[in-house]
């Protein structure tokens, strides 16, 4: 008897714990979220592969500890494990998956700045180029036959 209640304790705490890391995993979407704008139908997709996984891995944690069996005490310490966290530490670690998505949107865009330049400065030089190049074959059309010989050329012929 002592074994059947300690094992459903440890189940409980271990039920408390899961509620916690799904918790965790969702403060790290909300950083994520915070930091890079998203469409609603982004968010959607994300809400969807989100409770996807939090299914499956529910499923898989009641068939670990408990064979399977849905209990009363296990929603009950979900539920005690995401109001611990969310009242202790989650605005402690949303601040910091903030500050670490902040730090790699800055660190990509200056790397995207720094790839960037150069290609754009290509694209405007050889922009530059075919307009230069469109008005040479413009006058040559003008002057000229329409295979772009000039006048002088024309008279050997």
């Amino acid at each position: 008897m002592k074994e059947a209640v300690t094992g459903q304790l440890f189940f409980f705490a271990a039920s408390m714990g899961f509620g916690a890391c799904l918790f965790f995993v969702y403060d790290i979407l909300r950083g994520f979220r915070r930091i890079f704008v998203h469409h609603s139908f982004q968010t959607a997709v994300e809400d969807v592969i989100f409770w996807i996984l939090v299914g499956i891995s529910s499923f898989r944690f009641l068939c670990w500890y408990n064979q399977g069996e849905l209990r009363g005490f296990f929603f009950l310490g979900l539920f005690l494990g995401t109001a611990v966290y969310y009242g202790c530490i989650s605005q402690w670690v949303l601040d910091a998956t903030v500050f670490l998505f902040s730090q790699i949107q800055r660190i990509g865009s200056r790397v995207h700045k720094i790839l960037h330049s150069p290609a754009a400065r290509i694209k405007i030089n050889l922009k530059w180029k075919l307009k230069k190049e469109k008005k040479h074959v413009k006058m040559a059309l003008k002057k000229g036959n329409k295979r772009g010989d000039t006048r002088e050329e024309q008279k050997k012929i």
